[in-house]
C-alpha cells in the first residue's frame, strides 16, 4: 500500500503523527491495518488540492521518529521533576486495543501542589501457553 502513494508526510506532520500514537499508546502497526489506510486514502481524496500522502512505514516511526520523540520526552521527565523530593513509581496493567500491556509511570506534586505525571514504559505482555484452565 505505501508504494502506490507519491509523497511523503512533512517532517512536522510525521512528528505528529507519531505523538499521537506514542502518546495514546497506539501499536505503530495499526498504519499498516488495512481499514486505516483505507480510511486515510479516503482522507487524502476528500481534499483534491492535496497531493496524495505517504504515511511513514512502522519501522520508520519505531527508529528515527521514536528516537526524537524519547529524547525530547527524557528532556521534559528530567525538568519536571528535578525540584519534588518524593515520588512514586507505579506499574499497572492495561489493555489496550485488545492487548495487554505494562505501564510503569512517575508522579509527583510540585511546590504548588500540583500533580506532575509522566509515563516511563509501555511494554506487551505475552500471556504464555500452557495446557491448564484459561
Amino acid at each position: 500500500m505505501y508504494s502506490t502513494l507519491s509523497h511523503s508526510l512533512p517532517s512536522e506532520a510525521e512528528d505528529l503523527l507519531c505523538q499521537f500514537a506514542l502518546k495514546h499508546y497506539i501499536p505503530l502497526s495499526v498504519f499498516e491495518d488495512n481499514l486505516f489506510l483505507k480510511l486515510w486514502d479516503k482522507l487524502v481524496r476528500a481534499n483534491p488540492q492535496s497531493q496524495r500522502q505517504l504515511l511513514p512505514s512502522p519501522q520508520r516511526m519505531a527508529s528515527t521518529l521514536t528516537d526524537r520523540h524519547y529524547e525530547a520526552s527524557l528532556k521534559a521527565v528530567r525538568v519536571a521533576f528535578s525540584k519534588p523530593h518524593h515520588v512514586a513509581i507505579t506499574a499497572d496493567g492495561v489493555m489496550l486495543n485488545g492487548a495487554a500491556y505494562w505501564t510503569i509511570s512517575v508522579q509527583a506534586l510540585d511546590e504548588k501542589y500540583n500533580l506532575i505525571s509522566h509515563s516511563l514504559g509501555c511494554t506487551p505482555i505475552f500471556k504464555p501457553p500452557h495446557d491448564g484452565p484459561g
